[in-house]
């Protein structure tokens, strides 16, 4: 997972940060909201604008693109070598320009991971999401960071006549991911459910035994559905739990166990 901070260059505030998954090929965009509106590229301030401080991969795509080369570009192979860069990366050309745009005064830059996030940050990520699992194709069960459960009816949110598809479709509509850091939920990049947008009288806490059965299914990984998750060998797993980076659930013997949510700041 690669971290950036927006900065307006200008006023020298921080305003944001970027995230980008690359095992997903996913941007999101978390928007402070203890920031002025004048410090926000006017993209930004649309979303404040509506009470909005998480910004979809979508919407995080299209605020990406708006400040890099287009891969149309006629002379864009003769850019890329110039780049160093071997095919077209929509990441690697925005942090090789500083995430500048004509358009504003803004910068993004990657942050360390030793850098400490914003407090404002911390605050909000109690109400990620941790892992997800779908019930009866109709209701999702989620788990938020702060260890909170509870179901919603998915008829509620996916509304659009392109989402309401996915109602129809079991198999597709089970086929998705919690987004990297918990923002959210997508099945794909064009349908997602945001963290924020999930509406608190919409959260069903009455959780039957069948529920969490369902829920411990999907959720509990062998140490082969984790490599198969990361794509990763065993001995690297092994180097992660020693780094203390993913934990190991329950131990019996040479078998591991793991929680699936374990696995979403890895990807």
């Amino acid at each position: 997972m690669k971290r950036c901070v927006i900065r307006n260059e200008y006023t020298k505030a921080d305003i944001g940060y970027l995230f980008y998954s690359e095992k997903e090929d996913v941007f999101t965009v978390e928007i402070s909201d203890e920031t002025d509106r004048i410090n926000l590229p006017l993209f930004l301030s649309a979303f404040k604008d509506k009470g909005k401080y998480t910004m979809n991969p979508y919407w995080a795509r299209r605020f990406v693109q708006r400040r890099i080369v287009p891969r149309d570009r006629q002379n864009i192979g003769s850019i890329l070598r110039n780049a160093g860069l071997k095919k077209y990366d929509p990441y690697r050309l925005l942090i090789l320009a500083n995430g500048k745009c004509c358009q504003d005064e803004c910068s993004i830059k990657p942050l360390s991971d030793k850098k400490d996030m914003e407090s404002w940050y911390i605050r909000r990520k109690e109400k990620y999401i941790k892992s997800a699992c779908l019930l009866d194709n109709e209701y999702l069960l989620i788990e938020l960071n702060n260890n909170s459960l509870f179901r919603i009816n998915l008829h509620n949110y996916l509304t659009d006549k392109n989402e309401m598809v996915l109602l129809e479709r079991p198999y597709d509509l089970n086929n998705f991911k919690v987004i990297p850091n918990g923002l959210g939920i997508m099945w794909d990049e064009d349908i997602s459910l945001m963290a924020e947008d999930i509406k608190e009288e919409d959260k069903e806490k009455d959780i039957s035994g069948k529920d969490l059965e369902r829920y411990m299914e999907t959720n509990i990984l062998t140490t082969a559905d984790v490599c198969k998750e990361l794509d990763c060998t065993r001995q690297y797993l092994n180097s992660l739990v020693q780094s203390g980076r993913i934990k190991v659930f329950r131990k019996s013997g040479n078998n591991s166990l793991f929680l699936k949510s374990e696995l979403i700041n890895l990807k």
